[in-house]
């Protein structure tokens, strides 16, 4: 009964990825030498989130945290498989069917991401493996076999990759393991988009490595998120992003928010496999499948003054607009959307429109703001601004308005000052204090007015109270 319930399941599951519907969605991108490649013309994504296990600690947030990123993805474009609390069997039916169904073309990018338990063991020769602990897999300490047999191995998933015939495939393990078959090491900076872009690659990076643990609530999941959908802005600004920018990104941004993660990025250990580079639009920017012709969709946070304004490929202007729009009728082409208002920052984005297709784009504009310094006397003196909580310190950025400043030293009377600030000022305030008088001068002007008194209180004396002294 079990086999015949287990086959169903595996029916279903490659049903649903015939029938379903191929991303369509076409990526150009335009290289620092100006010229136009088409680098993909399908894209998928399989989004696994193990969270339901039997002999490890539970990860709640693993299911919630695949379905997000399965959302996000299908946003980016790409075709998105999600598939919740695998067994190793039944991991191996569906990446199987996904590596050789779906990554069988070669303008194509594939992307696969774990979020669940990894480990590593140790190996011969000094070397480790890592792997992917499926919902049944038994602990390593308890049973080594049995876990090597219901688990998945990093050798399997380079061997998966090497037989795809996709140009770009990535992989992202929101897990902490390690092993001797990834080849994690320190990349070259990241480069602008150039001619190499289109050449074959396949990437990888995890959340941590081995000896860390990676939190339930994952930050690996949300910066990569918050960077490719746009509510960040991206790190090298061209207009995309690239594998290795990500896993520059990541490795940097996860240990702010955690600082015992510490996620890993590199390319498999091919010279034939690790020159291109996965890509993404930046900036929120996809390119989506819907019916219409020369379709874009202008998305933005809709602050006061807003203008849109898109450009052709010849510079000639073809839409003014004030936020949130949907732009209809457009030739096929390259275009360039500019967003401004007056007291935030211009944002400049390119994105292509193709016939049948609708593009999005979407702008987060960030307010201008201005800097303080204070001129004060003396140097030790405390320096605060009373009307907001920002501790102060020499240039602090603040939106533009109007600040109080107080500036205090025991020894010196304080000064309060108002003062206001524009957009992209740099305002110098005035500030030093005068010295309050010592208590040696209060004594002295004491002892000077009581014998000033004295003096007084003598010329006022009666003459007969002398003469009765005398």
């Amino acid at each position: 009964m079990k086999s015949i319930i287990y086959n169903i399941y595996i029916l279903s599951i490659i049903l649903t990825l015939l029938l379903s519907e191929p991303s369509k969605a076409s990526i150009v991108v335009t290289t620092i030498e100006g010229q136009e490649l088409l680098l993909y013309e399908n894209s998928y994504a399989l989004v696994v989130g193990n969270s339901d296990y039997e002999n490890f600690i539970r990860l709640p947030g693993a299911k919630d945290d695949a379905k997000e990123v399965a959302i996000a993805l299908k946003r980016k474009g790409f075709n998105v498989e999600l598939a919740l609390n695998l067994t190793q069997e039944k991991f191996d039916t569906l990446f199987s069917d996904f590596a050789f169904n779906r990554g069988n073309k070669k303008n194509t990018r594939m992307l696969f991401y774990y979020a669940g338990h990894g480990a590593t063991l140790p190996m011969a020769g000094d070397q480790t493996m890592g792997y992917l602990v499926m919902v049944d897999t038994p602990k390593p300490d308890r049973d080594r076999a049995d876990f090597v047999t219901k688990s998945i191995d990093m050798q399997y998933m380079v061997t998966k990759s090497q037989q795809m015939l996709a140009r770009h495939v990535l992989y992202m393990f929101d897990s902490c393991f390690s092993g001797t078959i990834l080849n994690f090491r320190a990349e070259v900076k990241p480069q602008i988009i150039n001619h190499r872009i289109q050449l074959p690659v396949r990437q990888f990076i995890t959340a941590g490595s081995a000896e860390e643990k990676v939190p339930d609530k994952s930050y690996f999941k949300q910066v990569f998120l918050d960077l490719i959908e746009g509510r960040v802005e991206e790190p090298f600004k061209d207009g995309y992003i690239t594998g290795q920018e990500l896993g520059f990104y990541l490795s940097s941004q996860v240990p702010y928010y955690f600082e015992y993660q510490h996620p890993q990025f590199g390319k498999i250990k091919n010279p034939k496999l690790d020159k291109g580079d996965f890509l993404f639009l930046a900036g929120g920017v996809s390119i989506v499948e819907e019916i219409g012709i020369g379709t874009l969709e202008i998305e933005t946070n809709m602050v006061l003054g807003m203008e849109i304004n898109i450009y052709n490929s010849s510079g000639q202007h073809v839409y003014c607009g004030k936020g949130n729009a949907e732009v209809n009728d457009l030739v096929p082409g390259k275009y360039t959307v500019v967003a401004r208002a007056p007291g935030y920052s211009e944002k400049i984005k390119s994105v292509f429109v193709n016939k049948y297709r609708k593009a999005r784009v979407s702008f987060l504009l960030e307010e201008l703001k201005g800097r303080i310094y204070v001129d004060g006397a003396p140097l030790d003196a405390q320096i605060r601004i009373l009307n907001i909580r920002h501790m102060f310190k020499q240039g602090i950025a603040l939106p533009p308005g109007r600040y109080e400043l107080e500036v205090s030293h025991p020894d010196f009377v304080h000064m309060e000052k108002m003062v206001i600030l524009n957009a992209n000022e740099d305002l110098t305030v005035e500030m030093k204090l005068q010295r309050k008088p010592s208590s040696r001068q209060k004594n002295k002007r004491y002892v000077t007015n009581i014998s000033a008194q004295s003096i007084k209180q003598k010329k006022t004396l009666p003459t007969n109270l002398e003469c009765h002294l005398c």
